[in-house]
């Protein structure tokens, strides 16, 4: 009976969804950016939103990422597949165990017309290092030094078996801009890429133009736009109205919508990502393991899967699609009385109040299916939305009693799915949960400084174990990724993980 209660409500808020579509939810004024005459030379993406800063190490929005990674460069960047590819540096090595040396490329010049000295790449990653929001990622980097005039020595602190794989998540800065700029330097952001940026107004609009002096090939497109559409189903209307020429963040249902015309397509690409819950374990019901079981227990997944569409169902927080996933751990069935049973033993027999926190009207649905499913067992759940620079704050601040959001791995290292459980990186930036177990940070710097292969996996398997048993995550999908586009776009490259979308070959027929 349970079952079909939560099946119905699925059937009820599609029924919804598809009310509202029918009735033509109207766009935003983002036609005063794209005239729907062809404009061959600029390209307007829709997207969730656009953050209230531009500098790099702050950044956590996917779309907002991928802007900055046409106006800034990294070391080395990641192909379509995964592979690592030569950007500012043309080519590295290990030259023992915890030196890296990487050749700088010549001729590199930031948008101000400064030439990029290696000091500004020494002065970027002590930057990040310094920065709490960044530090992870430069996380077991020990010292950087320039040696002659081309390269650049990493020092790490031992072993570092993911240095590499976190290299791409820093965008070289110039020295002299950041410094001078100061505080104005987040909304006027100075890189080595083939874009800069000619408009960004906070929470509405990013407009990049291309670069006239960049130094090497050129992009086809002058001018990218990225224009904040909350609603997802008003960010499909604008392509079909012709004010957008891609869409990001759209669903399933965007896509069979699609095939209906052919001014549309989608391109779909497996997702190194998660849509999960995760609870607050500072929250003093959620302190609790026997809770957070409970409510694993009390969250029908194949429900959301019918919601959802287009989706796998997830037990761990490390993608399907990664050699690292681990498919012998605890998985939380659907058993109403189950949860009960857990919330009696832990004292909460009687239920407690709960608020989920979403920030993309995307997961609403999801949200409301939960809180349904929730107030079955007795907790009485208030869902509520927040603007996406309020979530992040919330986050950081640890104020979120549980989210529902997804993420999409910015690095294919085995350490990169299960930083969500490590107590170093507690925040928005990966450990939401500010979940705490000294047996799981040991263990993930053991991972850090394992080259051994099969070594490695029977590390990241037991912090997989450990960790779906804690319930301070509820993995719920893996997801697959819609680039819903104008079928005259052509030449994306669409990327499993960071920096998700290329652009720079991109052009209209």
């Amino acid at each position: 009976m349970k079952k079909k209660l939560s099946i119905l409500l699925v059937c009820v808020l599609i029924l919804n969804i598809l009310v509202i579509g029918c009735k033509g939810t109207k766009t935003t004024n983002s036609g005063e950016i794209k005239d729907k005459e062809a404009n061959k030379d600029k390209i307007v993406l829709a997207v969730g939103s656009v953050e209230d800063t531009f500098d790099p190490p702050y950044l956590r929005s996917k779309a907002h990422n991928i802007a900055a990674t046409h106006v800034y460069d990294s070391l080395i960047s990641l192909d379509e597949d995964g592979k690592l590819i030569p950007a500012i540096a043309e080519s590295w090595s290990n030259v023992d165990g915890d030196t890296w040396e990487f050749v700088i490329k010549k001729g590199v010049k930031f948008h101000n017309g400064d030439d990029l000295k290696l000091s500004d790449i020494v002065f970027t990653f002590n930057r990040y290092k310094s920065i709490p929001a960044s530090s992870s990622t430069v996380e077991g980097i020990k010292s950087v030094e320039a040696k002659g005039d081309n390269k650049v020595l990493i020092h790490t602190d031992g072993i570092r078996s993911n240095l590499v794989d976190m290299i791409p998540l820093v965008s070289i800065a110039c020295e002299r801009a950041v410094k001078e700029l100061g505080d104005k330097y987040a909304s006027n952001p100075i890189g080595t890429g083939p874009y800069i940026v000619k408009e960004y107004i906070k929470g509405d609009k990013i407009i990049l133009e291309r670069w006239e002096d960049y130094p090497f090939e050129k992009p086809k497109l002058k001018n990218i736009v990225f224009k904040a559409i909350p609603e997802r189903s008003s960010r499909y209307i604008a392509l079909e109205t012709g004010e957008a020429d891609l869409a990001l963040e759209l669903s399933s249902k965007e896509h069979e919508r699609s095939k209906t015309t052919d001014k549309i397509k989608s391109i779909i690409k497996e997702d190194a990502g998660t849509v999960f819950t995760s609870l607050n374990c500072k929250y003093e019901p959620l302190k609790s393991k026997l809770v957070r079981q409970a409510i694993a227990h009390a969250i029908d997944k194949e429900a959301i899967k019918i919601l959802s569409g287009g989706s796998s169902i997830s037990h761990s927080m490390v993608p399907k699609v990664l050699p690292s996933y681990n498919d012998n751990i605890k998985k939380f069935e659907y058993n109403i009385d189950k949860a009960k049973e857990l919330l009696k033993e832990a004292g909460y027999e009687n239920g407690f109040d709960l608020k989920i926190t979403i920030y993309d009207a995307g997961k609403k649905s999801t949200a409301e299916l939960i809180q349904s499913n929730l107030g079955e067992v007795g907790i009485n759940v208030e869902v509520e939305q927040l603007e996406f620079g309020t979530f992040i704050e919330g986050l950081d601040a640890g104020t979120l009693q549980m989210t529902i959001a997804s993420w999409s791995m910015d690095n294919l290292h085995p350490s990169g799915g299960v930083n969500v459980y490590y107590s170093k990186m507690a925040g928005s930036y990966a450990n939401n949960s500010y979940y705490v177990n000294p047996e799981i940070d040991k263990l993930i710097q053991q991972g850090l400084k394992e080259v051994d292969a099969a070594k490695s996996k029977e590390i990241y398997d037991k912090i997989q174990v450990i960790g779906a048993d804690s319930a301070a995550y509820i993995p719920l999908l893996n997801p697959l990724s819609y680039y819903v586009t104008s079928s005259k776009l052509k030449g994306l490259d669409v990327k499993m993980a960071y920096p998700y979308l290329d652009l720079s070959k991109a052009y209209l027929e």
